[in-house]
Formats: C-alpha cells, structure tokens, sequence
C-alpha cells in the first residue's frame, strides 16, 4: 500500500526515483549538523507482521554506509480486523549518522525481518542554519501535520465494509525543504447575495481571499505526492530562512505537469492565508 509522504518507500529497487529511466537523482534534503541528524517520519504500511525494523544508510551505488537508529520505532494498527499496520521509524534525532558526509547523496534499506524496504534518495546536508546553504538560491521549508482518523484509503479483504485508513489514527507532522519561491499574490473576491422584498439581489457578505503561489525548482514524483497530500491537512505552514513563516495556511491546490520524460513534477502550490469579510448586518 502506497503511502504518501516526502521521502517515499518501496519494496522494489527499480521503483527507487533514481533508477527509473534516465532520471537524475532529486536533492531531497535532510539536515545533519553533528551529532544529529534530523528525519522527518518515516511511514511503512505493511500487512500485520509486528515487529520494528534495522535501518541501514546505502550509497547511491548500493554501498552500505552505516547503521541508523530512528527516533522511535512504533506500530499502529491501520484497521479493526489487524489486517493491516503501520511501522513508523519517528521524527527528529537518527543516531549514527558520524560517516555520513556533506552533500552525500543515500537510500535507507529498511528490513523488519519479513520484507526489506527501500527510499528513494536524500541529500545530507550539514549547515547549521537550519535550513541547506543559500548558494543565491531561495529554500522554503513546507510542513503539514496528517491523522488518518477520518481518512480512508481502501477496505480490509476479511471484510469489504471495514476501512483502512492510510495513517496512523494520531498526528503526525512531515516535512520538506525546496528551491521555491512564494510570490504573484492575488486577492479573489467573492460575494453571496439574497433577493430582498422587490426580488433585488443585495449582498449578504462581501469576502476577499489573498492566495499565493509557491514555485520552484522540479520535484520528485514523492516530495510532489507529498505536497499534494498536505491539502488534507489542517495544520500547513511554510517557512523562510529569514525566520518568518506563513502559519493557517488553507484553500491548497497543487497544480502539477511533467519533465524529463515522467521524471520530475513541476509543481505550483497555491495556498490562501489572509482573508477579509463584510457582513450585510454592518
């Protein structure tokens, strides 16, 4: 089961980003400032097997590097019959990372004992400003919190009419970095109306909606899933390097055309912030 999420998860080498037809690979941050090494969630959806898993960071030329030890290893249950769970490898500080080096490019080999997993490609990245290096090129970082509560990806095959949920029934917040800019705002104006007593139309409310669009480099076809993933989100915030950020985000569409034969998504995230109403009562 396909999970959408910034740092995708298969159980084939060839579905990896990197080794699909003539794609490059895609410069998926991760930041490292030693002695930590900062993930986003990492999520398996897998048949019940129980059990965590040994987590191995592997060259782009299959390599093994070193050992990971995620934050957290848990398991959630994704429906009521125990058909199907969920290992999450946790956010936040992956011991034993040391060997890995600055703009090293690797794969995580996940293995739970029953099946071995493979993510697509990251990118370490080792400034300490918490955001990867200017180089005159504009990061933004897009985070989004998912709780799978009333979410429903498919049903259970010991009975059609119990639910899967694609995430765990608890929040979880994930995470991207990208070459992007937020500009081009523009305010939508919108106005409903109710016939008075002679059947003329007279504003109710009067609203107007300041969107904005973030724009950058291509994608990967997960970070791009994941991007679009976030509208389910009600938690959405973007983050600049200067320390402002955009927080309340809503109204996300992702508009979403294609490069490089299939291999990276060009991507234009269009949001809403601000908004101003006019009441009829005033």
């Amino acid at each position: 089961m396909y999970t959408p999420q910034p740092i995708a998860v298969h159980t084939n080498l060839a579905r990896q980003n990197f080794r699909r037809g003539d794609c490059a690979p895609y410069d998926n941050v991760v930041r490292y400032t030693a002695p930590n090494f900062i993930m986003p969630p990492v999520l398996i959806a897998r048949l019940t097997v129980g059990g965590t898993a040994t987590v191995t960071a592997v060259d782009l030329d299959d390599n093994d590097l070193t050992t990971l030890t995620p934050a957290s290893q848990t398991i959630y249950a994704l429906d009521d019959k125990g058909e199907w769970e969920m290992l999450v490898l946790g956010a936040g500080n992956w011991a034993g990372a040391a060997s890995l080096m600055a703009e090293q490019r690797c794969y995580l080999r996940i293995d739970d004992g029953s099946t071995t997993y493979y993510t697509d490609e990251i990118q370490i990245d080792t400034n300490t400003s918490g955001f990867p290096p200017d180089c005159g090129e504009n990061w933004i970082k897009i985070s989004w919190t998912l709780n799978g509560t009333c979410m429903v990806s498919g049903t259970t095959t010991a009975d059609p009419a119990i639910p899967i949920h694609p995430y765990p029934l608890v929040d979880l917040t994930f995470y991207a970095f990208w070459k992007a800019n937020v500009s081009r705002p523009e305010w939508e104006f919108e106005e409903k109306v109710e016939p008075d007593a002679h059947g003329v139309n007279v504003p109710e409310t009067k609203k107007l909606v300041k969107r904005w669009s973030a724009e950058g480099v291509p994608v990967s076809e997960s970070v791009s899933d994941a991007l679009t993933i976030a509208a389910l989100s009600d938690t959405v915030t973007i983050e600049f390097r200067d320390g402002t950020a955009f927080t309340g985000i809503r109204d996300i569409q992702t508009d979403v055309s294609w490069e490089a034969g299939g291999c990276k998504a060009v991507v234009k995230f269009n949001f809403s912030t601000n908004y101003l109403v006019k009441q009829g009562c005033c």
